[in-house]
Order: C-alpha cells, then structure tokens, then sequence
C-alpha cells in the first residue's frame, strides 16, 4: 500500500485527488500551469487598468491605516519587498524620474531642507566633490581624499604653507601649479594656505609667489 492511500503523500492529510490534500494539489497545478496563468492574468490587468489603478486613500485615517497595513507587510517580507523594489525601478525608470521630478516642483522647501541637512552633515566630502568637480572641468587630472588632506596638514604642522601663520583648521587647499596652467589635481601638487595668502597668490606660478625669506 502507498502512503497516499492513507492521506496526502506530501503531509497525511485527507486526499482531495492524485494522492495529494487540497492545499498541495493546488499548489502543484499552479506550478505545473505558472506559464498559463500569469498569461491570464497579464492580460486580464491589462484589459481593467482602470479598476486596479492606484487611488490616493480619500481621508486622512484611510492614509494612515494603508500605511500602517504597508509597514507591517515589509517587515514581515523584507527581502521580498526588496525584490519588488528593485524590480519596479528597473521597470520603470521613467515614471520614477517624472514622480521624482514632480515632486521637487510640488515641495521644494522639503528637497531644500533635506540638500541643507546633507551639506551639514557631509561639509568635508561635499567641498572636496566640488572641488574634483572644477577639476575635470578645467581637464586636470588626478584626486585627492580627505586622509591626504590631514596627511598634508600634519606635514605642514598645522601652518600656512606661505606665511607660516597657524591655520587652526582654517585653510584653503591650494594647487602649486594652479590649475589654469596645467597643474595636477594629484595630492603632490597641492600645499595649505590661509585664506589671506591663497587670495593673494591667485592663479601665479610658484616663481612669481615665493616663500618669505628669513631675515640673515
């Protein structure tokens, strides 16, 4: 005797058909006829796109209920609201960039309040991506990182590269060879200055802003 004469061959429930329970029949008719289905339905929602089109909730408390219905669902399914994520972004790049946009247009002062908090939490890192920024632009190569920086503010012990005035971690990072004339954007070719004596020095070549001499 087989064990679907008994029950279900799958977990011993009572055998709705083919020695299987209902609960593992379906599943198996499912799989074995996927390809059929999502045709179905693939087509039946493309034939109501009206019914099934999102509606924003029409109260306050119906807003909050869905989102708190939407919560729970994703931590419950993480990893597969993940999936469906990333699925929807690479699906729809386009309606993402129009919501994207249309929301910046509809909240700026949100978008401007966010871009401010980023800045002052990342004030290093952003002067240095604009700084790489007018780099490139003006064709120059190499980089340099916040590490190379402090590598060179330790080197210069803290003072100005040109007047030897304690910077106090107030400086400007200077291009020896100022960019305008061919310069490297490479850790090599930068020094510290204060503000006063960068403003000074300009766009002019080392040998037309040399170090003071020391009095003999």
């Amino acid at each position: 005797m087989t064990a679907s004469m008994f029950g279900c061959s799958q977990c011993g429930a009572t055998v709705k058909a083919k020695g299987l329970c209902a609960k593992h029949y379906r599943k198996a008719w499912h799989e074995a006829n996927r390809a059929e289905q999502v045709a179905k339905m693939a087509a039946y929602y493309a034939g109501n796109k009206d019914k099934w089109a999102y509606a924003p909730a029409a109260t306050e408390v119906e807003r909050k209920k869905r989102n708190r219905k939407t919560r729970l669902w994703r931590a419950a399914n993480l990893q597969l609201a993940r999936e469906h994520q990333r699925r929807y972004r690479f699906l729809n790049p386009g309606l993402i960039a129009a919501a994207a946009a249309r929301d910046r247009l509809e909240n700026p002062a949100k978008f401007k309040a966010r871009a401010q908090d980023y800045y002052s939490r990342n004030l290093e890192a952003e002067r240095l991506r604009s700084r790489h920024k007018a780099a490139r632009r003006r064709g120059a190569e190499g980089t340099y990182t916040k590490r190379d920086v402090d590598l060179l503010y330790h080197q210069q012990s803290g003072r100005c590269g040109f007047c030897l005035v304690d910077l106090f971690q107030k400086f400007h990072i200077d291009h020896v060879i100022p960019l305008a004339l061919g310069g490297t954007n490479w850790p090599g070719n930068l020094q510290l200055l204060c503000p006063r004596c960068n403003l000074k020095k300009g766009a002019k070549p080392p040998s037309m802003f040399r170090k003071p001499q020391p009095a003999p």
